[in-house]
């Protein structure tokens, strides 16, 4: 697991931030659609991007399409649109290319938060996080219905094996069948390389919501957004060694209103936005 530092010293949230939201496998912008303007209503400007090959750039891909190509989607976004002071949110799968992309922003980039993911480590790889038999599973679908380089979604009785899909009526669940494109399988299977470490100034924030992870990101009402900045640490406190984890402190419960906001990121949004 990589090693993650400690969050910059305690700082009052700040009134307006720049959210850059980067959705996982299989999704487009329009997964955080209605995240964006819980955002936008709050005073925060919330940019949900797409990345190559998925949703409306589906027509833009190729056997060539890999975790570089991600990685490269998010830094030329930020920059094309010269943004600054920057959160990268990630959900799931797009823990990868934005830990690639968190140390190329420089300091452009404020804070990363990793809604149901965690920080990749250099050689890595997403196949790396199943089992053996599982990749080779996925490997054979490639095969068979991906011309050999498109991972199409999984049903939802496989998928459901290692994600939550609860909160998510019929309707919901529809929309994520229908929506959801294939895959670029290389941006499974390409390793992280070139692993540059962000600023020590930019506040790394995991959150994990619940024991299993939802293939689409999920959120409360937008009253549950940037209500109150994270605990200070206590007085005389030693800051934690290099191995140390900053997570949300004091989790509200939340309600599942919309299949399409991040549960988990309104929580780590409320400990800090």
């Amino acid at each position: 697991m990589t090693v993650v530092r400690l969050a910059p010293p305690w700082r009052p949230p700040a009134p307006h931030r720049v959210l850059v939201l980067v959705p996982g496998a299989w999704l487009g912008a329009w997964a955080w659609e209605d995240t964006a303007r819980a955002l936008q209503e709050r005073g925060h400007t919330a940019l949900p991007v797409t990345l190559t090959g998925l949703a409306e750039h589906a027509d833009q891909v190729g056997p060539q399409t890999d975790l570089d190509t991600h990685i490269a989607d998010i830094t030329g976004f930020v920059e094309r649109n010269d943004l600054r002071d920057v959160t990268l949110v990630a959900h799931s799968y797009a823990a990868a290319p934005v830990t690639g992309a968190a140390g190329r922003l420089g300091d452009r980039l404020e804070r990363v938060i990793y809604v149901d993911s965690a920080p990749f480590a250099a050689g890595m790889c997403m196949l790396d996080l199943m089992p053996p038999q599982a990749a080779d599973q996925l490997r054979q679908q490639v095969d068979a219905s991906g011309e050999g380089w498109r991972l199409p979604m999984p049903p939802f009785e496989v998928l459901g094996l290692s994600s939550s899909l609860d909160g998510l009526d019929e309707g919901q669940r529809n929309a994520l069948r229908t929506r959801a494109t294939p895959q670029p399988f290389g941006t499974f299977t390409q390793r992280l390389a070139g692993l540059a470490e962000p600023g020590p100034g930019v506040d790394r924030v995991l959150t994990a919501p619940s024991e299993r992870h939802s293939p689409m990101p999920r959120t409360a009402s937008p009253a549950d957004l940037g209500e109150a900045p994270p605990d200070p640490p206590a007085r005389g406190a030693r800051p934690a060694g290099p191995a140390s984890i900053r997570q949300p402190s004091g989790l509200r419960k939340v309600s599942r209103d919309s299949f399409s906001r991040i549960r988990g990121c309104s929580a780590v949004l409320k400990g800090g936005l």
